[in-house]
């Protein structure tokens, strides 16, 4: 983890072993203060949705960030003594905050998009979430696109398509009948499925090119990887969500928004509270709230 600011040099060797160490000229470029921060945009935009919208000015709210302080607390660890800093772990954080940080906005917003109609609804969530992931990734990269980079938007573009996806096809397979802990069930069976069939076309657009170059072997590798891929996104999407759900059971406020987004309960527009426990009575148009 770099820190601090001013002019960075960067040095290229190669050991080239009997005839000594060859060095090119170095590379010097200024390393400003926000570069140490590649995600505060992102954050910006988080306080944003918490302090503007009149939907979410009251404590009940404020309640998401149990979904992105525990994902941000991972950075913790870089600072942990003999702590491996590697690329990999650096960059699972990186996608970590990203994707909890969107959820979380999509959950703030929903009294604001048009979640009468189901594709309205998706379309518009999913947005939200394409845009939180462009911030973050212009944040860390800037311009720079690299094969390594669209392999990572390929599951980021997974993750928002399964959270949404799982949510909205849990609603419906509800039937009516709703609680979250329901939705947590549907969610176990819809998550892998989506998240499978995602997965599945993502290595059709990097390896069916070379599909006629890969053995049998290779080809069974790749399924074997697919599979534990499939397992594991699901599995981590479903702690990202984790807390979402436990949130519409505790309040009235995430009780509301799970209703007018899965279950799709005509709202005729804004998703107020009030004192009846979560899901128990249905939304009503009221845009004046009390922080």
């Amino acid at each position: 983890m770099t820190v601090g600011a001013g002019e960075l040099e960067v040095r290229v060797s190669h050991d080239l072993g009997a005839l000594g160490a060859e060095e090119v000229r170095p590379v010097f470029f200024q390393w400003r203060w926000y570069d140490n921060a590649p995600m505060l945009p992102l954050w910006l935009g988080l306080a944003l949705l918490l302090t503007v919208p009149r939907q979410n000015r009251h404590w009940q709210a404020w309640t998401i960030l149990a979904l992105p302080l525990p994902a941000a607390a991972l950075q913790l660890l870089f600072f942990v003594p003999g702590f491996d800093q590697s690329v990999g772990f650096d960059s699972f954080v990186q996608f970590t905050v990203t994707i909890a940080v969107a959820w979380s906005a999509v959950w703030l917003l929903v009294p604001y998009l048009p979640t009468r109609r189901r594709a309205a609804g998706f379309f518009s969530a999913l947005a939200v979430m394409l845009a939180a992931g462009l911030t973050a990734y212009v944040g860390y990269f800037g311009a720079w696109v690299s094969m390594d980079q669209f392999t990572l938007l390929g599951f980021w573009c997974i993750g928002c398509l399964a959270l949404l996806g799982g949510i909205m096809l849990s609603g419906v397979s509800c039937r009516g009948d709703y609680h979250p802990a329901r939705i947590a069930m549907w969610l176990v069976l819809w998550l892998p499925l989506i998240t499978a069939v995602c997965l599945l076309v993502l290595f059709g657009v990097l390896f069916l090119p070379m599909a006629a170059d890969l053995g049998f072997a290779l080809v069974m590798m790749m399924a074997v990887s697919a599979l534990f891929s499939t397992v594991f996104m699901a599995a981590f999407l479903y702690a990202v969500n984790a807390p979402v759900l436990l949130l519409a059971g505790l309040t009235d406020c995430y009780g509301r928004r799970l209703q007018s987004l899965a279950i799709h309960e005509r709202t005729g527009g804004l998703v107020s509270i009030d004192s009846s426990p979560a899901g128990t009575s249905a939304p009503v148009d009221d845009t004046s709230l009390e922080a």
